[in-house]
């Protein structure tokens, strides 16, 4: 009889979609950004801003620095702002998402194996 995985592949898909998937919407970014860092114990509170989050996060991924910056501006400037993103604004926060996913997935892991 062959080996039969207890999670199915679409189960990892659909948390790969829902969590780790690139996206140039920055709503989303931050969102996923934020999801991952709750699961981390480093996600924001209800009376933090962006900005306060950010700061937070980037003290628990020293290394990701640039990357938290990149996702909290791009929301900052849409949600408060009101603008949309240019073509390479939204290339900039796509690769700053595919830079900082798998460390705050390990970050995730890390406290769960604790």
């Amino acid at each position: 009889m062959p080996f039969r995985p207890i999670v199915p592949d679409c189960y990892f898909f659909v948390l790969w979609r829902r969590f780790l998937a690139a996206s140039g919407n920055p709503k989303v970014a931050f969102q996923r950004m934020a999801t991952l860092a709750a699961m981390a114990a480093a996600g924001p509170s209800e009376f933090q801003t962006p900005y306060q989050f950010g700061n937070r996060l980037r003290r628990a991924l020293p290394a990701q620095e640039t990357p938290v910056s990149i996702i909290v501006a791009a929301y900052v400037r849409k949600r408060y702002g009101n603008k949309n993103s240019t073509a390479s604004e939204r290339r900039l926060l796509t690769v700053a998402w595919r830079r900082l996913r798998l460390p705050m997935l390990w970050a995730v892991i890390r406290r769960r194996v604790k």
